[in-house]
């Protein structure tokens, strides 16, 4: 059974780069269907497991927070 677009949840901080994708792998969650749960673009969510992208500002920086790479400023994810 696939899960819905809004069953996702942010990946717990503190995580790596390559231990946000095998949390991907592990879950089985693709990490499109995840980034669009939280309207963000595959393309980011990749680069940044990637290391292309270090997510200082914008949808990045949100979508590192997501992740689980940068703790969130305000306490929460």
């Amino acid at each position: 059974m696939e899960k819905q677009v809004g069953d996702y949840q942010p990946l717990p901080y503190p995580q790596t780069p390559k231990s946000a994708q095998r949390y991907f792998v592990k879950h089985g969650i693709s990490k499109t269907a995840w980034a669009k749960c939280f309207g963000l673009e595959r393309t980011i969510v990749e680069h940044l497991l990637g290391g292309k992208l270090k997510g200082r500002r914008g949808k990045a920086h949100e979508a590192a927070i997501k992740l689980g790479l940068k703790e969130n400023p305000d306490g929460n994810n």
